[in-house]
């Protein structure tokens, strides 16, 4: 991972940037400039991932799950309904994606996940139903769902009633009788949403979108019900998906089964008498295979991060691999980074098997053993895994390779949680893989400097000294220094930096800059200082950061960090008290209008320091702004809002020099940048 600087102002900057942020992504479904990440997973083994993922602000992420569980009120429910796929673990993701800093949203999650107590009497069963039917009249509801139903959203109460109101009448309609004990009450709603649309992906659909999921959860198939069994190496057979998740001999399975149909006593009865090889040919002959839904293959064939997650790996994981047209969209997605994430423990179903084993298995059920097509390119298992039951890869350090894929090791495991992953340490680590490729195929640890130091060609010393100093290796492999106009110079400069002349006349020279780095160049970042002033260059290294640390595509370094500073940079561009005046008040009024054009606010909305991030920046973004040409900083700033790149900003250094500042010149600017919001 690449060392970023450790100052006190860095840290304060990302607090600022955080502060800043404008919008948030997902529900409108605009993913542009974030990374899209595709996780496959069950019900509780990816949970921290999903929770650090959520948080972040630069991911937008899509759960990818199948619906074979069948346990408990599960099974029931799926007898009770038809060609239904088990919901279960699509309700626990929908609880994870949930705003828990939300009291609507929290109430949500307890409702989704209330499970009926085993003591849940027919008295209680009558209040509740009463309740669902007209949830307006004077009810008398058993506690805690009194309460938890007291305290929801109102939509969110509406949403919720309506889908289990359509399952009672369709239990009663049908004469069918439920036992509510230890039954999730989310499962109710999930299968009340499918009897509404009679459709289970579009059920998940439209449950996320009423309940303000910013993430996508994903059926990995087209919705096909089937019945998972597994057959063990000594021909035991495991006739449904309870029973590959539940205590069993140490003897690994062997073949996964997907039927129509659940097995029947009279079919076990045959198997009983069949040898290994004649129970996998009796069942083969009835696997029905499925096929990946449109949702899901278009998540993998965009995503730039592709995790199988950590989890029941026979059950959750293994299944959704050997979806017809999956391992298609992974492999031709070249771009993506693909990544194994080695369970910590054995669960009852991979008792005995390495790390290895399960990449075997992933493998084999996408179609590609040898592992030859790139469909995983690294692992990531514990690095305390040797002292564990489940092991890392045999004979394998890290770093080495194993079917293609690099092996990573660290420590991975919470420290608070045994058992469980540290999400921050293996997202972190995850996101810089991603990093890493990227910068292998494009030009990301680029970054180029515009500066218009305004005919004070004495500055440039100064300049080219600290741009010397700097520690850019740290982050880059090559910058550039591009000056307006610069002088006749000779420069030693270290030999990743550059130094480059540039001719542009007017008062936004920036905006020219902008133009002709999206048209001519290839580097990830550009910055642009510009003002009759002065910035720290250092600043650029934490903007840079804040950057990679969020879902921005352009920070803003406002110059009013502090009253002295503010005060101090007034006093050196205006001799005389009357121009002083004007520009103190115009700091304020400019910063209000804008704030009131735009609706968004900055404290310094005119500022000359400036860093663009490439690859969060549209075709569209870019096409209008070269139409509307030769325009303010402003109108750049509209257009970026306009098209949803979120900006940062951060406190930055500047001061001014008496001698060299023309107020007239700043009150121009101002007017013209005044005049770009409107138009």
């Amino acid at each position: 991972m690449m060392k970023a600087p450790t100052t006190p102002g860095s840290l304060l900057a990302a607090i600022a940037a955080m502060m800043q942020t404008q919008t948030r992504h997902g529900k409108d479904g605009n993913t542009d400039g974030y990374i899209k990440v595709s996780l496959f997973c069950g019900g509780r083994g990816s949970a921290s991932l999903i929770q650090e993922f959520t948080n972040s602000q630069k991911v937008h992420l899509s759960l990818i799950v199948n619906g074979y569980d069948d346990g408990l009120s599960t099974g029931e429910l799926r007898d009770l309904v038809p060609n239904m796929l088990g919901p279960s673990d699509f309700r626990k993701n929908l609880s994870r994606l949930l705003d828990l800093h939300s009291n609507e949203q929290y109430t949500l999650q307890q409702v989704l996940e209330y499970r009926f107590p085993k003591d849940f009497s027919a008295v209680d069963i009558r209040a509740f139903e009463e309740y669902v039917d007209n949830p307006d009249a004077q009810h008398w509801l058993p506690s805690p769902l009194d309460t938890l139903f007291g305290e929801m959203q109102v939509s969110a109460r509406k949403a919720v009633l309506k889908r289990i109101k359509r399952f009672l009448a369709y239990k009663r309609e049908h004469e069918q009788s439920l036992n509510y004990s230890d039954c999730s009450l989310g499962n109710l709603v999930f299968a009340g949403a499918y009897l509404e649309s009679d459709n289970f992906n579009i059920s998940v659909r439209n449950l996320a979108s009423d309940f303000g999921s910013f993430s996508e959860l994903i059926n990995v198939t087209k919705g096909e019900n089937r019945i998972l069994v597994a057959l063990k190496t000594d021909g035991e057979l495991l006739a449904r998906e309870s029973e590959i998740v539940g205590a069993q001999s140490k003897t690994p399975i062997a073949k996964l089964f997907l039927l129509e149909k659940g097995l029947d006593d009279n079919d076990k009865k045959a198997l009983a008498d069949m040898n290994f090889d004649q129970k996998v040919e009796f069942l083969s002959a009835r696997n029905c295979e499925v096929t990946i839904s449109p949702d899901a293959d278009r998540a993998l064939r965009n995503s730039d991060v592709i995790i199988f997650g950590p989890g029941t790996q026979h059950s959750s994981l293994l299944p959704s691999y050997f979806t017809k047209g999956l391992a298609e969209a992974i492999h031709e997605n070249t771009a993506a980074t693909k990544v194994f994430i080695a369970n910590l423990d054995e669960d009852a179903d991979i008792q005995g098997l390495t790390v290895s084993d399960l990449i075997d298995k992933a493998l084999e059920l996408m179609g590609d053993p040898d592992g030859t097509k790139g469909l995983i390119n690294y692992v990531l298992c514990d690095s305390a895994g040797a002292s564990r039951k489940a092991g890392i890869l045999p004979g394998k350090a890290s770093g080495e390779t194993y079917k293609g894929a690099k092996i990573i090791t660290g420590a991975f495991e919470s420290s608070t949680k045994p058992g469980t992953h540290n999400g921050y340490s293996v997202v972190r680590k995850v996101l810089e893989l991603h990093e890493l490729d990227r910068n292998k195929t494009t030009n990301l640890s680029s970054l180029e400097i515009y500066i218009d130091l305004r005919n004070r060609s004495q500055a440039l010393e100064a300049v080219l000294q600290e741009f010397s100093d700097l520690p850019w290796t740290e982050q880059f492999n090559n910058v550039q220094l591009r000056v307006n106009r610069l002088p006749e110079k000779d420069a030693k400069l270290p030999s990743y930096a550059s130094i480059a002349r540039s001719d542009y006349k007017g008062s936004f020279t920036e905006v020219d800059a902008l133009l002709n780095w999206l048209a001519h160049s290839n580097s990830e970042y550009l910055v642009t200082l510009t003002g009759d002033g002065q910035y720290r260059l250092a600043d650029i290294l934490i903007g840079i950061q804040v950057l990679k640390l969020g879902s921005f595509g352009v920070l803003y370094g406002s110059r009013n960090q502090s009253r002295r500073q503010f005060n101090s940079s007034l006093d050196s561009a205006y001799e005389h008290w009357l121009l002083r005046s004007i520009g103190w008040s115009g700091a304020f009024i400019f910063s209000a209008f804008f704030s009131l054009m735009s609706r968004h606010i900055f404290s310094d909305p005119f500022t000359g320091f400036r860093i663009y991030r490439r690859s969060k920046f549209d075709e569209k973004f870019i096409e209008a702004l070269r139409k509307r040409g030769y325009v303010p900083p402003s109108t750049v700033t509209r257009l970026m809002l306009k098209h949803r790149i979120e900006i940062a900003e951060i406190p930055v250094k500047y001061r001014t020099f008496r001698g060299f500042t023309r107020p007239g010149w700043r009150i121009w600017r101002g007017l013209r940048n005044l005049l770009g919001i409107i138009y």
